[in-house]
């Protein structure tokens, strides 16, 4: 037997004839768009053989939708890892105001190496969404968790934030500015309600992950 050596994370933005395909390893590296592969059963099929030919452990991941669950069971079926996410609680920011497959099934792939999704367990006509993911990138969701907490405190950009951010586009620190105003007032809301305060840190940490993925949309490597 073939021993698996890590895991392969496999975001999917599904359409009823066609699905996007994001793929990242669970070590880190760029996230990859795969390709667009059909809607059916046997397109689905096809991609899945391809992709167990690397060894590695599989972690499907796509947005629940109108398309069913006939996905999940068929991928559970094979033995492999699948998470369907609730689209109302994946992480957004006011960047994504151009929705693309391509876009979308890369967000989902990073979004679930860094474990930071929603989860929804859907059998029939039960629905349960669950809490966040735990698996995939541990030190990327500990370095989320340990930013959200910053956002307990009013927005406002200090001497060393204005410094750190002089050499930076006016996109960026716009993005940036918006990150802080929606989400410390997030913070305030949920706190309002009486939510557990570890709760709220972990919500606030999903939401930060969407605008960290949209600042890295503006900034170009080196």
């Amino acid at each position: 037997m073939v021993k698996k050596s890590s895991k392969l994370f496999v975001g999917m933005d599904v359409h009823k004839d066609s699905i996007d395909v994001a793929t990242g390893d669970e070590g880190g590296g760029e996230v990859r768009h795969y390709g667009a592969v059909g809607g059916d059963r046997a397109a689905v099929s096809r991609l899945v053989r391809k992709l167990e030919a690397a060894g590695k452990a599989l972690v499907f991941v796509y947005e629940a939708g109108p398309c069913g669950f006939g996905i999940y069971r068929l991928l559970r079926g094979r033995g492999h890892e699948c998470w369907v996410v609730s689209p109302g609680l994946t992480p957004r920011s006011n960047a994504d105001r151009v929705k693309t497959d391509r876009r979308d099934c890369l967000k989902l792939c990073r979004l679930a190496r860094a474990g930071e999704l929603p989860s929804e367990n859907s059998t029939g006509n039960r629905r349960r969404q669950g809490a966040i993911t735990k698996t995939g990138n541990s030190s990327a969701r500990r370095a989320l968790v340990e930013a959200a907490w910053a956002y307990r405190y009013p927005a406002r950009v200090s001497v060393g934030i204005a410094r750190r951010q002089s050499d930076l586009s006016t996109a960026i620190t716009d993005l940036a500015w918006k990150a802080q105003l929606r989400l410390c007032a997030r913070y305030r809301r949920l706190s309002a309600r009486g939510l557990p305060r570890n709760k709220i840190i972990v919500a606030i940490a999903r939401e930060l992950s969407g605008f960290v993925w949209a600042l890295g949309q503006q900034v170009k490597p080196n």
